[in-house]
This record gives C-alpha cells, structure tokens and sequence, in this order.
C-alpha cells in the first residue's frame, strides 16, 4: 500500500492556484513528490486537478501494479466527484472523464476524504 496525499488551493474564486502531493509507503517514507502551478481556477478545481496528478505520477511509478493507491485528500467535494462522476459540476466533466480513465487503469485504488488536520505536510 501507499498513500499519496495531496493539496490543491487558489488564491481568489478565481484565482491564482497551485496542487502539491507526496507519496509514500507504508513506513512512511517519500517516495514522490510534486508541486505545481495550474493556472487562474477556483479551490475545488486545484483539488480535483492534485487527485488527478496522483493517478498520473502512481502510473508511470514502479509501485503501479505491486501496491494499492490510497490518495488523500481534504477537499470533500473533489473526493465526491471523484467517486460519483455523475454529481460533478458540468463545466468540469473532462477532466472527470480523464480522472475516469485513469482509475480504469490502476487495478486497486481508494480515495478518501481526511479533515485537514490530519493531511501531513505536502
């Protein structure tokens, strides 16, 4: 198993936004890192984007087809979304439909929603 826990998170609605994440085993070693500026969006999007960036690294990773992906994240609506596609606003359904195709491609995955409290540091 490994978790990876991400962040996303603007400045404004919209407004300037960045996504971060770290992967890690189960001893809690960090495996991968990432941050990243994605443009002028709103919170939630940046949310949504920093799950769909973990699917991404997790697949080109070497842990792909030895580990169960946990990815963390404390936004509830992204992990909403996320797990029901159907109840994502509409103006965000490409890359629902992209997260979709990336979750087809990992054999064993869970995302979960943890208070903010409790993301480590990203």
């Amino acid at each position: 198993m490994v978790e990876f826990n991400v962040d996303g998170g603007s400045l404004g609605k919209p407004g300037s936004a960045g996504i971060r994440g770290i992967l890690r085993d189960h001893q809690g070693t960090d495996l991968i890192r990432f941050s990243k500026e994605v443009g002028i969006i709103e919170s939630n999007m940046a949310e949504l984007l920093a799950i769909r960036e973990a699917f991404i690294l997790f697949l080109s990773s070497p842990w792909l087809n030895r580990c169960t992906l946990i990815v963390e994240s404390d936004s509830r609506n992204a992990v909403n979304w996320v797990l029901k596609p159907e109840s994502a606003p509409w103006r965000w359904r490409n890359i629902i439909n992209h997260v979709e195709s990336l979750k087809a491609q990992v054999k064993d995955w869970r995302v979960v929603h943890v208070d903010r409290g409790f993301v480590p540091e990203c």
